[in-house]
């Protein structure tokens, strides 16, 4: 990991690894980054930091979000905890890059959603993989089904969509959209030039 050094005369650590300067500046900035897959450790970083920034409710939180997707679990949960705390700190998101999958769940739950001119937002029908007995892979395709209603229901709820209008478009195609196809169908609420 590279050492950066700072020219300051406030006391600080004169090696200090560039990944932590640049978190704690943006940390100071209220900005958070959402990048990779959606996982456990993601999850764990993000409530960590949006629960300390929650503390001070009256300033917007800004997240910039980048992500191919992950695991549903971990994404319901960051999706939910916006929703908390978003009730308490505004949440502005900016989708850049790609926001597929969960990330286009997590978009959601922010009180403002933004995509750059070039981002490609994706939604898909839950993907599983099933092992076992006959009976062990009906029981898992009835939660299969409660977790896909779940996720078209988030969808739904926020943009205004019916359920057979998402289905009909992901059904059609795993759904990769330009930032003006989201706007068209309420997934963001602008695009950033």
């Amino acid at each position: 990991m590279p050492r950066y050094k700072r020219r300051s005369r406030r006391p600080s650590n004169p090696s200090m690894p560039i990944h932590e300067m640049i978190d704690r500046s943006a940390i100071g900035r209220r900005e958070v980054y959402i990048t990779g897959i959606i996982n456990s450790e993601v999850q764990y970083y993000l409530t960590r930091i949006l629960t300390y920034l929650a503390e001070d409710s009256k300033k917007p939180i800004h997240i910039i979000l980048n992500t191919p997707g992950g695991l549903v679990a971990d994404g319901l949960a960051i999706y939910d905890l916006l929703k908390t705390i978003g009730k308490r700190a505004p949440i502005n998101i900016v989708a850049t890059g790609q926001c597929m999958s969960m990330g286009a769940i997590i978009l959601q739950a922010a009180n403002k959603r933004w995509a750059t001119a070039h981002c490609a937002i994706g939604l898909h029908e839950l993907h599983a993989e099933n092992i076992g007995t006959y009976s062990k892979l009906e029981e898992n395709q009835v939660e299969i089904r409660k977790t896909q209603a779940l996720l078209d229901g988030v969808i739904t709820e926020r943009t205004g969509m019916t359920r057979q209008k998402l289905k009909s478009l992901i059904k059609r195609r795993e759904a990769v959209l330009t930032p003006d196809e989201a706007l068209e169908l309420n997934l963001i609420d602008g695009v950033l030039e």
